[in-house]
């Protein structure tokens, strides 16, 4: 499996600076992020300054004009993520959190030095973040561009069918940057800046799927609201039922036993079906990745006896089959991770005795009924 070059842009408009910046910065709550991990700035223009401050340095500087809302309003900024394959910083690319360092920091020079040599004093910040699974680093630039203007012409020159005059003008021009054209440049230029490293770039024109990071977490917060509903019992949220005046404690304690055992074993076969329906997601994808190595496989096998014109149009498929088996791949991995998680919240529920369980809930009753001393009357 080849490493690949993760890239993408975000457009933001004015607005939208300060939460870029909180997030670069982490001056606000990130989720997933390792206690203690190192983030931090290694390249900024206008030190001192906020990012919305940078931003209008460079608006002053150039003289570029901005549409402040409404439907044109200007987009002034462009964020810029760049990152690779988990199996390019560490070996095992489910050790989370884990690079090898002089991998990180070639490629974090690289990259720097390709930021900076294509957008010029258009790059305003570049944060490292190496506080999450995989290194990666987001750079904010203004999408400002010199641009030929014509001058109104004169009577005289009209009339003597004369071309106008010119100038150079900055603008604002995100539409014509990172257009399709420029986006495809965009992710040739991010491979050509780390291919020394063996990095490559993902095939272009390929539509494979993409399970955005939200959707990733919302996936594990539905998981583990599961297994929440199964640590209830140890933390006191579920009451006991009231105890009949008449009935003995020995009865009592016998009837509540009962049916807080049900409950547990509910919220388990609930929590069971949970794993196993992951489980049958993870042997489905691993059936596919599995199939597109075998086309690999026979393709290889046979595309020497080709002709040239057919060799090509093979190697092409091999391409495809090898990205398609790439992207099962690291659905592999996301799945070998949910698994994970869910079997640390079973163990870590079946680790609780039953009876630790029902002598914090009998503690609890016998608080209820007789005070705080927990004696009879």
């Amino acid at each position: 499996m080849f490493d690949r070059v993760v890239a993408r842009i975000k457009k933001q408009k004015s607005g939208g600076i300060s939460t870029v910046e909180s997030h670069n910065k982490r001056t606000v709550e990130v989720q997933n992020v390792t206690p203690g991990g190192r983030h931090e700035t290694v390249y900024e223009q206008f030190p001192g300054l906020s990012l919305s401050e940078k931003v209008q340095k460079r608006i002053e500087k150039t003289g570029a004009k901005v549409i402040a809302s409404g439907k044109n309003e200007t987009t002034v900024l462009v964020e810029i993520m760049l990152s690779a394959s988990p199996t390019y910083f560490r070996d095992n690319p489910l050790d989370y959190g884990k690079f090898d360092e002089k991998k990180m920091q070639a490629w974090l020079d690289a990259n720097i030095k390709f930021l900076q040599k294509k957008y010029g004093e258009n790059l305003l910040t570049v944060d490292v973040h190496l506080d999450e699974m995989t290194p990666h680093l987001h750079a904010t630039m203004t999408p400002i561009a010199t641009k030929q203007k014509a001058k109104r012409r004169t009577k005289e020159q009209i009339k003597n069918e004369e071309q106008a005059e010119t100038y150079e003008t900055s603008v604002f021009d995100c539409k014509n940057i990172f257009n399709n054209e420029g986006l495809i440049r965009f992710q040739d230029e991010t491979a050509e800046a780390v291919q020394h490293l063996g990095i490559r770039r993902g095939i272009a024109g390929l539509r494979l799927e993409n399970q955005t990071i939200k959707d990733h977490y919302a996936f594990i917060e539905e998981v583990n609201r599961e297994a929440e509903k199964l640590l209830e019992l140890k933390n006191g949220e579920i009451k006991l039922g009231d105890k009949p005046m008449l009935e003995s404690f020995d009865a009592y304690r016998q009837r509540e036993e009962s049916r807080l055992e049900k409950y547990v074993n509910r919220a388990i076969h609930r929590l069971n079906n949970k794993v196993k329906k992951i489980y049958a997601a993870y042997k489905h994808w691993q059936a596919r990745a599995l199939s597109a190595e075998t086309r690999l496989d026979a393709f290889t096998k046979v595309a020497g006896a080709e002709s040239p014109a057919l060799l090509e149009n093979r190697l092409k498929t091999l391409e495809n089959a090898l990205a398609e088996n790439e992207s099962l791949q690291f659905k592999l991995m996301t799945k070998d991770f949910a698994i994970e998680e869910l079997t640390k919240k079973v163990d870590s529920l079946e680790a609780i005795s039953p009876e630790d369980r029902l002598q914090y809930k009998i503690e609890q009753a016998k608080r209820n009924i007789y005070g705080r001393n927990n004696t009879p009357p």
